[in-house]
């Protein structure tokens, strides 16, 4: 059986388990998304991810602690928050200052508990759109606040 068809297989094996099992198997594997370990259940997991089992992840670390307001980041995206017109790689000591520049943003822009979650885990479920980078989520807050309802004045 080749790679490819070896990758997709386990994907649906997890989703399956995740299906039947519940939390338990949802908190194994993303103990393996967010491991530096390279696990062959979860190679190329942000391509082969179901939306159903990428939408049972971002539910099951929501639930936990539920009185923190979390906000779930991955050191990368910042890239088009710090430097938008660069498109170049970054060496360890840049992503480590990304991840420090990301946490002060979400706390004290987006009143948020900053999460780090590793590349698998963050592509997994940013894939299917469920995760917001903190300009994206900044963005989104914007537009649905609420309109003001001050009455206009002769200085506004």
């Amino acid at each position: 059986m080749d790679i490819n068809k070896q990758v997709v297989t386990l994907a649906k094996i997890w989703a399956e388990a995740i299906e039947i099992i519940g939390t338990d198997a949802v908190a194994r594997y993303i103990a393996m998304l967010q491991d530096q370990t390279k696990w062959a259940d979860v190679q190329s997991a942000e391509v082969n991810i179901s939306k159903e089992t990428a939408t049972r992840l971002r539910k099951f670390l929501q639930g936990q602690n539920p009185q923190i307001n979390k906000f779930y980041f991955h050191a990368t995206d910042l890239r088009q928050v710090l430097r938008p017109q660069l498109h170049i790689l970054y060496n360890i000591g840049e992503l480590i200052t990304f991840a420090l520049q990301a946490s002060e943003l979400i706390t004290n822009s987006l009143r948020q508990q900053p999460i780090y979650l590793s590349n698998a885990c963050w592509l997994s479920m940013k894939s299917w759109n469920l995760l917001r980078t903190p300009n994206e989520r900044r963005r989104h807050l914007l537009f649905t606040a609420p309109i003001s309802c001050l009455q206009p004045t002769e200085y506004s």
